[in-house]
């Protein structure tokens, strides 16, 4: 978990925040509730989200990273794709995306997914779309997906979706690119 401590300063994050977050990784790890790889996206996408929000939280309410103050949730995609999928990657890729995100849904109105530089993220053309702008077929498409990895989540959460950025996270380079799909809920507060 050292390699937490790199990624941090390449990232400029400030290291009382830092420190935090690398220790609550490294537990989570420890309890094998994350992979190094997991956790090094969690700490880029919660220095982020803690320099524009303020206080930030690791694994709650089922989200990889939250930012309360902005009603946000964060779900980290490393790209990993069991053997049982090998045949159809992206679409194991697409269905695990919306049943993560309908699970923040039900707590945060705001989602967004992050992902590592080198993946490209399947998110399906009606996940980027506003909730208010959906039809019942996009949400029934929608949900079915999402039922192929996670046979309980409900049409409701699904509906809710509301992805609002893809941030992609180059670790080697210490960067994130925010791609805001509706930017009007991402404005940071004025101060």
């Amino acid at each position: 978990m050292r390699d937490l401590t790199a990624v941090a300063a390449r990232l400029g994050c400030p290291w009382p925040l830092a420190s935090r977050l690398i220790a609550e990784l490294a537990a989570l790890h420890e309890a094998s509730r994350v992979t190094v790889a997991h956790a090094a996206l969690q700490l880029a996408v919660a220095c982020y989200l803690a320099g524009r929000w303020g206080r930030v939280e690791l694994e709650a309410g089922g989200c990889d990273v939250v930012a309360p103050a902005a009603g946000l949730a964060v779900e980290v995609e490393t790209g990993f794709v069991p053997p049982s999928a090998a045949l159809r990657p992206r679409t194991y890729l697409a269905a695990r995306l919306v049943a993560k995100l309908a699970r923040c849904a039900r707590e945060y109105p705001l989602q967004a997914v992050a992902h590592p530089a080198h993946v490209r993220l399947p998110v399906p053309r009606a996940l980027a779309t506003p909730p208010h702008l959906r039809g019942p077929r996009d949400v029934e498409r929608l949900h079915a997906l999402a039922r192929t990895v996670s046979p309980s989540v409900d049409r409701e959460s699904v509906a809710r979706v509301n992805l609002v950025a893809v941030i992609r996270v180059d670790l080697e380079r210490g960067s994130l690119t925010v791609v805001p799909l509706n930017p009007a809920p991402l404005r940071a507060p004025n101060p």
